[in-house]
């Protein structure tokens, strides 16, 4: 036969609802977050199932295994919806912290010719292999400190490709 469990009674409630309270104030979460509220009586609620017989008393093992579980749960609750918030840049913003020029500005014009763009992406794919990730790596944004230290590129052989980029796209512009 199996035993029911017992419900909780509203003192106990009120306790639960402190103790997650006392979690949100920690992480400074708004208290109008609902569906953080609901995430973390569900991370309770999931530690109570498993072992209801470890909150018998207030300094039970149960409070704190369901405390670090509340915590966690929470934690990468709030993370992912940060990320879900966040996940757009403005286009407003900078391009970058070094470069002042909104990414507004940079973004390509709708009335823009695809046939050049096709075209230079052919004269890229021409070009050798390292000149090639250089001037990807430029048009992405990246700076040259970056391109050398994510390619494992010495000063001089980064220095001698970007100047070899540099001939190549003179030579383009001459087309």
């Amino acid at each position: 036969m199996k035993r029911k469990k017992k419900s909780f009674s509203l003192r106990g409630y009120r306790f639960i609802d402190g103790f997650i309270w006392e979690i949100f104030d920690f992480f400074h979460l708004p208290h109008q977050n609902k569906d953080l509220y609901q995430c973390a009586w569900v991370a309770f609620l999931s530690a109570y199932q498993e072992r209801p017989f470890s909150f018998s008393r207030t300094n039970s093992p149960g409070w704190k295994r369901a405390y670090h579980i509340i915590w966690d749960a929470l934690a990468k609750e709030q993370k992912c919806t940060n990320i879900w918030r966040y996940k757009y840049t403005s286009a407003d913003q900078p391009a970058r912290y070094d470069i002042p020029t909104p990414l507004i500005e940079l973004q390509h014009s709708r009335h823009g010719d695809f046939q050049n763009s096709v075209c230079f992406h052919d004269y890229l794919a021409h070009l050798g292999p390292d000149t090639r990730l250089m001037a990807y790596g430029l048009i992405h944004g990246d700076t040259i400190e970056e391109i050398q230290s994510y390619l494992r590129w010495d000063y001089d052989h980064t220095h001698f490709i970007y100047n070899d980029l540099r001939e190549k796209m003179e030579e383009y512009l001459r087309i």
